[in-house]
């Protein structure tokens, strides 16, 4: 029985390690541009894990739009946000200090891509 309890006691514990190690290395401020047909839209993405809940925003020109439905992967991201009334998706990932995704809203897909600050 007490074999049992310290391999069960190991395997959580490991467990917290890994995932910690994973998603800590994506987290704080990103530079970012999206491309759309008009225009190419500037600012930073900031990630953090307050409480152990993944919490993000958006901010460019004096606005800040929060993230939603935040999942972390691996090296892979999704999030979703509301800008200026419309839903987005966003998909992603990371590789070492850059981020390239898309961002989704209403049929239409846009390039991100992110640079560590």
């Amino acid at each position: 029985m007490t074999f049992l309890v310290s391999i069960l006691s190991l395997l959580f514990f490991s467990t917290d390690v890994v995932n910690s190690d994973i998603t800590s290395e994506h987290l704080g401020k990103w530079q970012y541009e999206v491309v759309t047909p008009d225009i190419t839209y500037k600012g930073i993405l900031e990630l953090s894990q307050p409480d152990g809940e993944y919490a993000g925003a958006i901010k460019s020109e004096g606005v800040e739009i929060p993230l939603a439905d935040i999942n972390i992967d691996g090296n892979d991201i999704t999030w979703t946000m509301n800008v200026q009334g419309f839903p987005c998706t966003v998909t992603g990932t990371f590789e070492g200090n850059t981020f390239k995704g898309n961002v989704s809203v209403e049929g239409l897909t846009m390039p991100m891509t992110a640079s560590r600050m």
